[in-house]
């Protein structure tokens, strides 16, 4: 009697798992490309040995399932081999020759930390020239098109703190269609700050009129999961009715400033800076605390910036390009300099090791580097090379000891701190 209860038991929670899992929502899937996560539309690397580092951000709720891209290599390269990893475990390793070869890699045991997945890309690249000569005069290995295929339902956010995703794409501000003064100096503020705070992203800021009753415009997406994930709607409305900030959850995460001008004043502040991740509730009354705002600040970071890890490995010619451009050093500039810091492989004797920096192509500072193991520079730049849009390129020349450029040379690596 007891085996027959047992089996019972079983057989009950076999078809309560059961139901469970035919009631468990689908899996969605969408792809990103990695433009539209801040990052190169190409990532080349370079040179007999070099490598590349990544930091993707990944949802709540979702998981990344792979990585699809097109490897193209230049024409003196006649093969080689790539391993992916995350941060040291190896996902694949992919042989390739001078012909174009789409790959996927497969994600599933890739490591996600804090909503950062780490992707390493390291190449081994051969040629029928020495080392030295692949890097310099060309010995490149590109991944074209490369695209992110992420699977599951995202979460969405809960209160006011977790409002602003680590990517997005469209920002919907959402106004009257014939604003005050204090509803207009608000969506300056709110947009100002959304192109600041996503500056390698460069989201689309759309401000749509506020109907006088109905639904609010749809997000651009027709895919629920796709417009909670990538977009986000800010309603700005002056009234003296209430005064009060509000988080709501329908078609995608919305917030909504509504009270009199100063109440507007105060609340678009308060959304746009690092105090809205202590709000953990869904509304908010009005709030006179807050941070005095920053503008044309003297000194912007490279984290600040958001920029990808900036680091290189190899032998030879190795660069990092990154574009910055003078709104998000927070308007038009006058005069600008670089404080450079990190950390180096200390050139073994008789090797040398150079460290050039351009500016929109035009050299601005080169030294060669010593043992010590690391640099801290001061680079002004000459106003006569900025642009709207400026394009800077670290690049380092490394000549392994003796000039013996083969595979097995002692290989040069290098980190920029992203507090530079």
């Amino acid at each position: 009697m007891p085996r027959i209860k047992a089996v019972l038991i079983v057989m009950l929670m076999l078809c309560i798992t059961g139901q469970a899992l035919a009631q468990a929502p689908p899996l969605e899937a969408w792809q990103v490309a990695f433009a539209d996560l801040g990052f190169p539309e190409v990532v080349r690397l370079q040179g007999a040995v070099a490598e590349r580092t990544l930091f993707i951000p990944v949802p709540d709720g979702v998981q990344p399932t792979h990585l699809d891209a097109d490897l193209v290599v230049s024409p003196d390269v006649v093969g080689g081999y790539v391993e992916v990893r995350s941060p040291e475990r190896l996902l694949a390793t992919l042989p390739f020759t001078n012909t174009v070869r789409h790959v996927r890699i497969p994600l599933d045991n890739a490591l996600v930390h804090e909503k950062m997945m780490p992707l390493t890309l390291r190449a081994r690249i051969r040629s029928n020239d020495d080392a030295c000569t692949i890097a310099y005069v060309g010995g490149w290995l590109e991944w074209q098109q490369p695209t992110l295929t992420f699977a599951g339902v995202p979460a969405s956010p809960t209160h006011i703190g977790e409002f602003w995703p680590p990517v997005v794409q469209d920002v919907h501000i959402v106004v009257p269609p014939a604003p005050t003064q204090a509803e207009a100096e608000a969506v300056l503020r709110v947009a100002a700050a959304v192109a600041q705070r996503y500056r390698a992203m460069r989201p689309a800021v759309h401000v749509e009129a506020l109907p006088d009753e109905g639904a609010l415009p749809p997000p651009r997406r027709a895919n629920p999961t796709l417009a909670r994930v990538w977009e986000r709607r800010i309603v700005i409305r002056e009234t003296s009715d209430v005064s009060r900030l509000t988080f709501e959850t329908d078609d995608i995460p919305t917030l909504r400033l509504e009270g009199t001008a100063e109440a507007l004043h105060t609340q678009s502040r308060v959304v746009t800076s690092h105090l809205v991740r202590a709000l953990v509730a869904r509304t908010a009354d009005p709030i006179t605390i807050v941070e005095a705002e920053q503008v044309g600040r003297d000194i912007i970071t490279f984290a600040e910036l958001q920029l990808p890890t900036l680091n290189m490995f190899g032998i030879g010619r190795m660069a990092i390009p990154f574009t910055v451009s003078q709104a998000d050093l927070g308007g038009p500039v006058q005069a600008l300099a670089l404080r450079l810091a990190g950390t180096h492989t200390p050139p073994p004797e008789t090797a040398h090791a150079t460290l050039s920096v351009y500016v929109n192509e035009g050299l601005v500072y080169a030294v060669p580097l010593n043992q010590s193991g690391f640099f801290d520079l001061y680079i002004p730049i000459a106003s006569a090379l900025l642009q709207r849009d400026n394009t800077i390129r670290i690049q380092v020349e490394y000549t392994p000891p003796g000039g013996k450029c083969a595979i097995s040379a002692h290989p040069f690596g290098l980190t920029v701190s992203p507090q530079s």
